[in-house]
């Protein structure tokens, strides 16, 4: 069965609004704002220790927030974020873990994010199918969770769809600055706790860790966790959104021209 588009523009009157999230469009209002600019952001995250001071869905409320505020500025809709993600063991001097575990020493709590690479790989070539088969014309793929291996993952899903003319950008979320001093990355350190701070403050103690046994338990960055500032994340963020509403709209242009 085919995406009837004339058939639904007849049944189904088109609505404005200003809100991108999809779960929380009415119908009318999801085809208006795709006929507009038909792009599909998919966030991805992780529930995942990020330190004492973060919450656990730190990477998913990175890709999220950016994701929203692109789509707000340039267009499009916002899918929910997946959780799952795609990690690899390492060697640490307590053994072998996934992830930060590896480096932990130990099994850390909230981190719920494990999968199968493959089901991983299957399941955002689903998702993304999803979108193409029911209006989209470019799927963006954005990462708040940044080991290599899901950038790999992320590519796969853009090269299965390559062939069949149907276009998905991938990229993680802090390489999309339009400044490239803010290029930067860590796991629960000074950069994550700045982006938490400017994107959800309430969820943050910067003080969790002081004084404890092991107080960078889980983090790996050179960056201060208690040094960091709210100020200095919304800078990320603020150069993230320019960088990739930039990125989306090129990209954009480009396939308008070439299919034309």
């Amino acid at each position: 069965m085919q995406y009837d588009k004339k058939l639904i523009d007849s049944l189904i009157p088109k609505e404005e609004s200003s809100e991108v999230q999809v779960e929380k469009l009415r119908p009318g209002q999801l085809i208006k704002r795709l006929d507009d600019f038909p792009v599909v952001y998919q966030p991805l995250g992780t529930l995942e220790w990020h330190g004492r001071q973060n919450p656990l869905g730190c990477d998913a409320i990175k890709a999220t927030a950016l994701c929203k505020a692109v789509a707000q500025k340039i267009g499009g809709v916002v899918m929910p974020a997946i959780h799952f993600a795609a990690d690899v063991d390492i060697e640490g001097p307590q053994g072998i873990g996934y992830g930060m575990d590896g480096f932990a020493g130990m099994k850390l709590p909230g981190s719920f994010y494990q999968i199968p690479l493959p089901l991983l790989t299957e399941l955002l070539i689903h998702a993304c199918g999803n979108y193409f088969d029911r209006g989209a014309q470019l799927v963006v793929l954005i990462s708040g969770h940044n080991p290599p291996i899901q950038q790999q993952i992320m590519d796969q899903v853009r090269d299965h769809f390559a062939p069949l003319g149907k276009p998905v950008l991938t990229s993680m979320e802090f390489e999309l600055a339009d400044k490239p001093e803010y290029r930067i990355s860590d796991h629960a350190g000074g950069y994550e706790t700045a982006m938490m701070l400017a994107l959800s403050p309430n969820q943050v103690n910067q003080q969790a860790n002081v004084g404890l046994e092991r107080e960078d338990l889980g983090i790996a960055s050179s960056l201060s966790v208690t040094e960091a500032t709210g100020e200095q994340g919304k800078a990320y963020f603020e150069s993230q959104v320019r960088g990739m509403s930039l990125w989306v709209q090129a990209e954009f242009q480009r396939l308008k021209e070439h299919a034309d």
